[in-house]
């Protein structure tokens, strides 16, 4: 079977133009190997989505293509010859991305310092919400801060500014944080990122590469 063009692009199979072309121009931008370091798997992504975007945007080839799709043998109908697969290369497969961290088959990367974290290393991803501590001790002082504050100047006209310290420091006392560390298939263990963003979905992105991917 052929590629499913409508898929790559994020849109259903009945599609009107305008519909295609504001699919295309939002996974352009956002798959663009400029943005990227011009890293390979982004080059084949954006390769893909033009390759998608050229079929579908001509009227002709798009109605040759919905005939075809479907059929047991794929047919050649693009600008420029394709490889045959007869399996979807999973090393490919985009599982996560913002704009900090991205998940494929084959790898896990942090954008801002351009590092690798290869999935066929790893063994398993956990996923934590713990306290913060840095900011739990600022909670900390800024209540008892406020307590003393409060308890000594009544007659201030600053004694409500201490005041406000109090649920301030209370409100810091109950912290979170998220956080993955990544166990290696050699006993290491790496943590990755501890902030609050996208946390829960990088792991899961993570636990599904490595179920699928972490073998080879």
């Amino acid at each position: 079977m052929i590629k499913n063009y409508y898929q790559i692009l994020g849109v259903d199979q009945n599609a009107t133009q305008e519909e295609i072309k504001q699919a295309y121009r939002l996974y352009a931008k956002k798959f663009h190997p400029d943005l990227h370091n011009n890293d390979n798997f982004f080059k084949e992504k954006f390769e893909e989505i033009n390759e998608a975007h050229t079929i579908l945007s001509d009227e002709g080839k798009r109605k040759l293509y919905d005939f075809l799709k479907d059929k047991p043998t794929e047919s050649k109908i693009y600008n420029s010859p394709q490889p045959q697969q007869s399996q979807p290369n999973k090393k490919n497969f985009l599982y996560f991305i913002d704009e900090n961290y991205y998940v494929s088959g084959e790898k896990i990367t942090e954008k801002n310092i351009h590092f690798d974290y290869f999935i066929k290393d790893i063994k398993d991803v956990v996923y934590k919400i713990r306290p913060s501590y840095i900011l739990v001790s600022i909670g900390i002082l800024i209540l008892l801060l406020g307590i003393k504050m409060a308890s000594s100047s009544h007659d201030d006209p600053k004694f409500f500014a201490y005041i406000i310290l109090i649920p301030i420091g209370i409100f810091l006392l109950f912290s979170k944080t998220q956080s993955i560390t990544l166990i290696y298939k050699n006993g290491k263990k790496y943590s990755v990122i501890t902030k609050w963003d996208n946390m829960k979905k990088i792991a899961t992105a993570i636990q599904q590469a490595i179920r699928e991917n972490g073998t080879a």
